[in-house]
């Protein structure tokens, strides 16, 4: 009997291991570069592109930009050569360009929800890459970056700052349910997007007016004005809750598309972008006692540590029913067997259901009748 049980018991185990990934981690198949994938948003099949670092390690958690471009179609496919310094240690997502949003960074009727789009390429990317949780950013140019507002929003949960271009604006209403660190880059001169509003249908506010709501909204005390080089100056409101600083960029002059492909650093700064969103993490929230002692399982991608001690757990319970029910089962038949060595047709029927049929045959035997 013994033999048997010990043999069930390891195929048992190997059958549990094989299915919950014991010990392993899920590996990424996206070589390094650029790649184009899909993702089903809701039954409709929706494209994205993700450009992986030759740095990337599997199980290191990386930073994560979302990069979102405006209505032209050549800006999706080149927008990631935009952020060489990036490409050093982050993911980037480029996602579809031209997407939902209107005046005061909402939603326009009738057209497609973009934010489940977002949070969908994320959950896909978490899915297969090891990403920072507390490190996922966003950047886009014009439209792009009023979506950036927009899921500054929607998706605070998610999002942990945010750096538009030519772009930023201040949701009304802003759903945001912590503060949000923001970076912001516009020109004076860009008439597509005025500096002092009363642009466009969606763009009536000034750039100042959309950072002065972010910095009430983050409760920010203190502000200072610094001019860096001849026609930069940088604004910052500083002394945050939860460290959310708003900053912006103000090239005097320029264009609406002045800050791609410039020439000098300090009128292309996407290196300083990707160091003042590195600075400017998710904050956590500290935990309380019972949450301290559960945080390990947080699951946030089959890669996490939690994920790992969640598919250990799973593991272990299925192995450890296994074992039990193949015990009991192996224990029935001992018993039956002892009590019927030679089964008998009418008598004692050697089958699964032996300690029914043994019931039956005592309790309706010709004596009993």
């Amino acid at each position: 009997m013994w033999p048997l049980f010990r043999a069930t018991f390891a195929l048992g185990i190997a059958f549990v291991v094989s299915i919950a990934g014991f010990g392993s981690t899920n590996a990424t198949s996206y070589g390094a570069g650029l790649n184009q994938l899909r993702v089903d948003v809701g039954g409709r099949i929706r494209a994205f592109w993700l450009q992986v670092p030759a740095t990337y390690q599997k199980g290191a958690p990386h930073p994560l930009l979302i990069a979102v471009p405006g209505c032209q179609p050549i800006e999706a496919a080149l927008m990631h050569e935009e952020f060489g310094p990036v490409h050093q240690n982050g993911i980037i997502v480029v996602l579809e360009g031209c997407l939902n949003v209107g005046p005061d960074a909402q939603a326009e009727p009738g057209r497609s929800d973009d934010v489940v789009y977002t949070q969908a390429v994320v959950n896909k990317v978490m899915a297969e890459i090891s990403i920072d949780r507390t490190r996922i950013f966003c950047t886009g140019h014009s439209r792009g970056g009023r979506f950036c507002s927009r899921l500054a929003s929607e998706l605070s949960s998610t999002i942990a700052a945010i750096a538009p271009f030519s772009g930023l604006r201040f949701p009304v209403p802003n759903n945001a349910t912590r503060a949000i660190p923001i970076v912001s880059f516009h020109a004076t001169a860009d008439s597509t997007n005025p500096f002092w509003g009363n642009g466009a249908y969606y763009w009536k506010t000034s750039v100042l007016s959309a950072i002065r709501s972010w910095a009430n909204f983050n409760g920010c005390a203190d502000r200072q004005t610094q001019k860096v080089g001849d026609r930069l100056l940088v604004h910052r409101h500083f002394n945050c809750r939860d460290d959310a600083e708003v900053t912006l960029y103000v090239f005097q002059g320029g264009s609406h598309a002045h800050w791609f492909g410039a020439g000098s650093p300090e009128e292309n700064p996407s290196a300083a972008m990707w160091q003042w969103l590195l600075d400017h993490p998710k904050r956590m929230v500290p935990l309380s006692d019972s949450e301290m002692f559960w945080s390990p399982l947080q699951i946030d991608s089959p890669e996490s540590p939690g994920f790992q001690a969640y598919r250990i757990m799973v593991a272990g319970a299925m192995a450890l029913m296994l074992s039990v029910m193949t015990f009991v089962i192996i224990v029935r038949r001992h018993v039956a067997h002892n009590r019927c060595p030679e089964p008998v047709e009418g008598e004692c029927l050697y089958n699964s259901n032996l300690h029914f049929q043994l019931e039956q045959q005592e309790l309706f035997t010709d004596s009993a009748i």
